[in-house]
């Protein structure tokens, strides 16, 4: 049985993309034993589980600003 080196419930599943162990051969008296497992938990970007993207988002403020104006210059207040 393997056992994993982190505790679970101290991370969100949400936050985990994978979990994989492979086994670490361990060189025990000139025979190689694969008894120790190499955990690799790989997370999600941040930017993958948000909505836009930080690109999109600074296009959508400028245009925003944009509308924002013209409907100022259109309206007579500017």
């Amino acid at each position: 049985m393997q056992k994993l080196n982190y505790d679970s419930r101290f991370i969100e599943s949400s936050k985990i993309e994978s979990i994989n162990a492979e086994p670490v051969p361990i060189n025990i008296d000139y025979h190689i034993h694969p008894v120790e497992y190499k955990t690799k938990v790989t997370f999600k970007d941040r930017i993958q589980t948000s909505i836009f993207s930080t690109s999109e988002l600074i296009i959508l403020s400028l245009m925003t600003i944009f509308l924002s104006i013209l409907g100022l210059i259109l309206g007579g207040k500017l």
